[in-house]
């Protein structure tokens, strides 16, 4: 599948666009040319009309580069088995917010909603070591926190459960870890799992505090990890907000577990995650100087690609995305969730599985009333393509032991390097930890030498 980077930048309120990455080298590419507007100069998005110029407004803005133009067209006039990536790197100020999600062809197709152009936003990596392969065995580990004061999350635990259940079902080796704040809904899930129609999900309650949510993860050690809450900024801080069981039976209007986005992606065990989904109201929203929390889970916790909403979404929309979500995750997920111990490793693309959801959400409220709901979910990458690796040997506890004397090793060699020592050196220099018996991901040092909370400080 092509992949296209476009970088975003912006001075005195008005947008530019360069050309990064194309399947070609095309003059003056990496140049940048003004868009001729700025973030605030396009339409409100309160009507279909307003959607449809808002999407071709910003075409024309990026058309503006003749390299950027050329490649939009070869993009926008491939056939339907010509599926192209189209990636943003944002470093405008106020460019997050940009529903760049929307861009439209001459014919007035919205390219994002039929499959020939995924859209999808690179998060700039802050303090984490390039992730390189990540190493899977089986089976796909979900985890997924359902409960937000005033939230019925019946409907998000469906649509869920109905997914995880139908892969297992193709022969996907899956297995979900449910935590519930509803007491009625979680005696309901619970029931359903005694009788074996969840055979590969187990369901708990909901951690009590954030540090027994915390450890839930910290023990899961997720290849996906899913949030249906809601969300909050202030005071220059992100904020997950979740009910425990306490919260609903007294109808809070505040769930009292609070998990700062900053404390998520400082966990060790999330460093080999493959995806976060924030089903969640503001899940993606930036504001002012404070990141979006999907960008910050991708570059700082080093996760492969996050989910979050621009804008706050209703429980009907959050679960109707989610029920479409995860059956197109699966698929693009399929071939390394099958891959054979040993084979080489597979590079995979997340961005498709956002179209059909997209398109859920777009045919919720009809083609005459679509006023660009379905912009609102996005999906934040790394630069480098997730790329997942089976080990042919089983890992021993004599393997155990020596990755750890390995790593403490690679660590303490790093800590006594100069200073200014390039990156490139510290890099080589973890990559010895790929040698077998391969050191996973959770109990490596970062450039610096530094494990855990302590890594990625050091300079």
């Amino acid at each position: 599948m092509a992949r296209t980077i476009v970088t975003i930048s912006g001075r005195d309120g008005q947008l530019s666009a360069r050309l990064d990455k194309a399947a070609l080298v095309l003059p003056d590419m990496e140049e940048p040319h003004p868009m001729g507007f700025g973030p605030a100069a396009l339409p409100l998005l309160d009507s279909a009309a307003h959607v449809e110029e808002y999407g071709s407004t910003l075409v024309q803005g990026l058309k503006q580069h003749p390299a950027i133009r050329q490649v939009l067209e070869q993009i926008f006039s491939a056939g339907p088995q010509q599926s192209h990536t189209l990636y943003f790197g944002i470093k405008a100020p106020d460019g997050q917010q940009v529903r760049w999600e929307s861009l439209r062809d001459e014919g007035g197709r919205f390219v994002a909603l039929d499959g020939r152009c995924n859209i999808s936003r690179i998060a700039e990596e802050a303090n984490t070591p390039e992730p390189g392969v990540r190493h899977f065995g089986p089976p796909l580990r979900i985890l997924a926190f359902l409960s937000g004061s005033g939230l019925d999350a019946t409907e998000e635990w469906s649509s869920l459960a109905t997914a995880i259940d139908r892969a297992v079902t193709r022969g996907l080796p899956v297995k979900a870890d449910i935590r519930i704040g509803q007491p009625a809904l979680l005696q309901q899930a619970q029931v359903e799992c005694a009788a074996g129609r969840h055979p590969n999900i187990t369901v708990q309650a909901m951690p009590a505090d954030s540090f027994e949510l915390e450890q839930a993860i910290t023990e899961s050690q997720p290849h996906i990890l899913h949030f249906f809450c809601h969300g909050k900024a202030e005071m220059g801080a992100a904020y997950l907000q979740l009910a425990n069981q306490r919260d609903h039976a007294i109808a809070a209007p505040q769930g009292s577990i609070s998990v700062p986005v900053d404390d998520l992606a400082r966990l060790a065990e999330l460093r080999n995650a493959w995806l976060v989904v924030l089903n969640c109201c503001e899940g993606a929203r930036a504001g002012g100087q404070l990141d979006s929390m999907a960008y910050r889970m991708v570059s700082e916790a080093g996760l492969a690609a996050a989910i979050g909403m621009l804008e706050p979404v209703d429980v009907g929309e959050a679960s109707r995305f989610c029920g479409v979500l995860y059956p197109e995750l699966f698929n693009a997920l399929d071939v390394a969730l099958r891959l054979n111990p040993g084979a080489a490793p597979v590079t995979v693309d997340l961005s498709p599985a956002m179209s059909r959801p997209r398109r859920a959400l777009r045919d919720m409220v009809g083609l005459a009333q679509a006023n660009g709901r379905w912009t609102l979910p996005v999906m934040y990458l790394q630069e480098q393509p997730l790329q997942v690796f089976r080990p042919l040997a089983v890992f021993t506890e004599d393997d155990a032991l020596l990755t750890r004397v390995r790593a403490k090793t690679i660590a303490g060699m790093l800590s006594n390097l100069p200073p200014n020592t390039p990156d490139e050196v510290r890099d080589r220099m973890l990559a010895m930890l790929d040698e077998a018996p391969v050191v996973p991901p959770t109990l490596r040092p970062d450039r610096w030498g530094a494990f855990g909370e302590g890594a990625g400080v050091g300079r």
